[in-house]
This record gives C-alpha cells, structure tokens and sequence, in this order.
C-alpha cells in the first residue's frame, strides 16, 4: 500500500535529481563561460574536447519518479486485469 514512508522516497527522489540537474547545469554554464573566456587561446582539438563536454552536460534533464518507469501496452494490461480480478472478486463475496 502507498504509505507514508513510501511518499518521502518519492519527495527525496524528486530532491536528489533537482539537485543532479543543478549541478549539470552550473558545470555546463562554466564549460560555456571557458569557451567564451578562452576562445582565442585554444586548440582546435580543445574546442573539440569542450564541445563534447558541453554536450555532454547539456543532454542532463531533471530526475524524476516518473521517469524510473515507462507505461506501455503491457502495464496497461496489467493494470485492467487487476481491476477486473479486484471486482470479480468483490462480486463474488457480495452474492455468496
């Protein structure tokens, strides 16, 4: 059952991938202001390398529970076969 304690994993959850995007997000906007700072003084090759870093970081999105699962056909599934097992049982201890 959905309780208390299951609900402040979630909230934490939600807290530490917050915290992760934020992160990704002050490395990538420093990566950037080097880019900016250091144009002139770098290698074609370091340009290379900090273009990939700041890719790298950029693909970074917030952590969320709803991303820990994917519903599809299958869920679905299950989940109306639960519901429809839950009432044929409730039918059947009202009639019996």
């Amino acid at each position: 059952m959905f309780s208390g304690q299951n609900c402040k994993f979630l909230f934490d959850y939600q807290e530490v991938g917050q915290s992760s995007n934020t992160l990704y997000f002050n490395v990538r906007r420093n990566l950037e202001d080097i880019r900016r700072s250091q144009a002139r003084q770098l290698s074609d090759e370091d340009n290379v390398r900090l273009e990939v870093l700041i890719d790298r970081f950029s693909a970074a999105g917030p952590l969320t529970p709803k991303n820990s699962f994917e519903m599809n056909y299958s869920s679905y599934a299950g989940i109306v076969s639960t519901i429809v097992t839950y009432l044929i049982v409730l039918i059947e201890f009202r009639t019996g």
